[in-house]
């Protein structure tokens, strides 16, 4: 038992030794290494540059800031470049739709001339046969082409008053038609030939 005491106390006296000596406050930077980062205070230990070094080291700094700098303008004119392809692709696009419009108008404009022509056509070879239906047809789809044409007008109100006067048909509808020529004020004297012949005709119908 006397040895294992005696044991123990040496234990704790060097413990406490250890202690003091090693691990105290004072002497915590004794154990560090000599080209250790922190020393015993906690401060960074940063070596002195020299003159050479720290024109590399500016140096280095101006050639990264250079460097980003050109980045920075290359993506920048890059970008000036594809916008401004994509706005004169827009811009042509818009053009080309446009263009294509007037095309399509132009293109309507002539067909209702044509379509309106050869109707018109239709109805002469028929008011020559005296065939007055047909003719009043033909004259009535001409005007679908060109409404305000003076000529389908007179030649359909025409057509109808010989038609009614023929057949009895479509006696109301050249009424209709000649009382809009009268509004219209086409040629006066061509509008009292054709009213007076269809005066002439209610006159004469049973």
């Amino acid at each position: 038992m006397g040895a294992i005491s005696h044991m123990n106390q040496l234990y704790r006296e060097n413990m406490q030794k250890l202690r003091s000596s090693r691990y105290n406050k004072k002497n915590s930077g004794k154990f560090a290494k000599p080209n250790s980062y922190k020393s015993f205070t906690g401060n960074l230990n940063v070596p002195e540059l020299s003159f050479q070094e720290r024109e590399k080291l500016r140096r280095a700094i101006e050639e990264r800031s250079r460097r980003q700098r050109i980045r920075i303008i290359t993506a920048l004119l890059i970008g000036s470049v594809f916008l401004a392809l994509a706005i004169g692709w827009l811009i042509q696009t818009i053009q080309a739709s446009s263009l294509t419009e007037q095309i399509a108008e132009e293109d309507n404009v002539e067909y209702q001339k044509q379509e309106y022509a050869r109707y018109l056509s239709y109805g002469d070879e028929y008011l020559n046969k005296s065939q007055w239906y047909n003719a009043a047809f033909e004259y009535r789809t001409s005007l679908k082409f060109n409404p305000e044409s003076e000529v389908a007008l007179y030649r359909l109100t025409f057509s109808l008053m010989r038609l009614c006067e023929a057949e009895q048909r479509g006696c109301d509808e050249a009424d209709n038609r000649l009382n809009t020529l009268l509004q219209k004020g086409y040629n006066p004297e061509d509008l009292e030939e054709l009213t007076l012949r269809w005066e002439g005709i209610l006159q004469r119908k049973p």
